[in-house]
């Protein structure tokens, strides 16, 4: 791939986000628009120089979309050796609404729209973390799998940095981001052979659709995540909207109509703590009424993380204290991949559990897993042999 020449990557910053119709050529990875943006709580051009993003990927059933993001070339040398490398970064949830995006909030740190619309990028510390190592980072807008590979793609492209074209790449995530990065590696050998990806840190991801629904179904954010997730699986295939209409109530369709203009701290006000059965025409809880229908049911199962095996050596994190996605999957996840011969680090986090259901363990775990998961990626950038796990499963 070439770089996109400089008549495709400029545009006005008031036009950005706005998807060009029609899509120009061009091959997963290839930039549409690029925009020099100042990054919050930066000090200079510390920690990073950053551009704004669009480029070209494909959606859940291989389409081609525009995405956007953010590319993130640091300051800070790279010590190790060989050339710098690259992380792609897939966010956790941030919430459906526009004003929501990474990219955005990377620009601002805090969004507030009276008196409920509020939003800080959550991830600036641990994106930080990885600037000051020598990483450079390059983070989607949008936790498809493919999309973290293809924000590689573009930023190994993107002219005028210190991003070396095919220098090595890890693939990071947690919550969400790590569900994307769990199927990220088991695509990448397939998907992008043509990037040098030396691993995978997979934090905390849902691994089963089905199962992580019902996991925080009867918990704070129960009609938050349920209805995030219903949300976006009519989006992405709207085959499936007429029967998911159907099986939902006044209060239900309200949800799924208010929920895509929130980022998750009002969709948490505004619909916290309420259980999913409350939407549904049955009464039954929303992941229960996915299951029972067949279409639903085979889109959550293609979206569980059992189908592929991963080609480079993944770092799996999950803890018994974890109130937001369920241990046990990500505990058999680690056995299934092994069993496939793939190259396994689990780790079960020991923090105890405080206030169950608020998703405080959830969030508990994030700073031990990102410190844990940097050594071990530098390792694995550095070519050095991954301690493999799988023997003690």
């Amino acid at each position: 791939m070439t770089a996109a020449p400089p008549a495709a990557v400029a545009a006005p910053a008031a036009d950005f986000y706005a998807a060009p119709n029609p899509l120009p050529p061009g091959k997963p990875g290839d930039i549409i628009r690029a925009q020099p943006m100042h990054l919050a709580l930066s000090i200079g051009d510390f920690p990073a120089h950053a551009t704004r993003i669009m480029f070209r990927s494909v959606s859940v059933k291989g389409t081609p979309i525009p995405v956007t993001g953010t590319v993130l070339d640091p300051v800070a040398p790279w010590h190790g050796h060989g050339p710098r490398p690259l992380i792609a970064y897939a966010p956790g949830s941030h919430g459906l609404g526009p004003q929501c995006l990474p990219s955005k909030l990377l620009a601002k740190f805090v969004h507030f729209q009276p008196p409920k619309d509020v939003m800080t990028e959550t991830e600036v510390a641990y994106i930080d973390g990885l600037l000051a190592q020598g990483f450079a980072v390059a983070v989607t807008d949008t936790a498809l799998p493919t999309a973290q590979m293809d924000v590689a793609r573009a930023a190994q492209q993107l002219p005028k940095t210190g991003i070396p074209r095919h220098g090595p790449v890890g693939l990071w995530g947690y919550s969400a981001g790590g569900s994307s990065t769990g199927a990220a590696a088991e695509l990448v050998s397939k998907y992008a052979p043509d990037l040098d990806v030396r691993g995978a840190f997979v934090g905390a991801p849902g691994v089963d659709t089905y199962r992580s629904l019902k996991y925080v179904d009867r918990g704070l954010a129960s009609s938050q995540a349920n209805g995030e997730y219903v949300a976006g699986l009519i989006a992405a295939y709207p085959e499936a909207g007429p029967s998911i209409n159907e099986a939902m109530n006044a209060a239900g369709k309200h949800l799924l109509t208010a929920i895509t203009r929130m980022c998750i701290p009002e969709a948490l006000l505004t619909f916290g703590l309420q259980p999913s059965s409350k939407f549904t025409v049955s009464g039954r809880p929303i992941p229960d009424v996915l299951q029972a229908n067949p279409v639903t049911r085979a889109i959550m199962d293609s979206q569980s993380l059992k189908h592929g095996v991963p080609t480079v050596p993944a770092m799996l994190v999950t803890g018994g204290n974890d109130d937001a996605v369920p241990p046990a999957p990500v505990r058999e996840l680690a056995a299934l991949w092994c069993s496939k011969g793939a190259s396994v680090t689990l780790v079960d986090l020991p923090l105890p559990k405080i206030a169950w259901g608020t998703g405080i363990g959830h969030y508990a775990n994030w700073p031990p897993a990102a410190i844990l998961g940097l050594t071990w990626m530098k390792d694995r950038i550095l070519g050095l042999p991954s301690p493999n796990g799988c023997g003690s499963h």
